[in-house]
């Protein structure tokens, strides 16, 4: 049965901008200003933008053009 699945779903490779987890950290400036004493930088946990929080991807064209001439 899981031949079959295997068949029929997309092979999906880890996401290289996350790393398979879905998200990363992004870090926003909050400058000095009048109501700041010091400027920082926050850090915010944010969906990866690459997989869109699903952590994989479909491998890239060029991978499967080569995996197709192997067989």
């Amino acid at each position: 049965m899981s031949e079959a699945w295997a068949a029929i779903l997309p092979r999906l490779v880890a996401c290289p901008e996350c790393h398979g987890e879905g998200t990363i950290e992004e870090g926003y400036a909050y400058p000095h200003n009048a109501g700041r004493d010091i400027g920082e930088i926050i850090m915010e946990t944010v969906s990866c933008p690459e997989c869109g929080g699903m952590g994989e991807i479909p491998p890239p064209e060029e991978e499967e053009e080569e995996e197709e001439e192997d067989e």
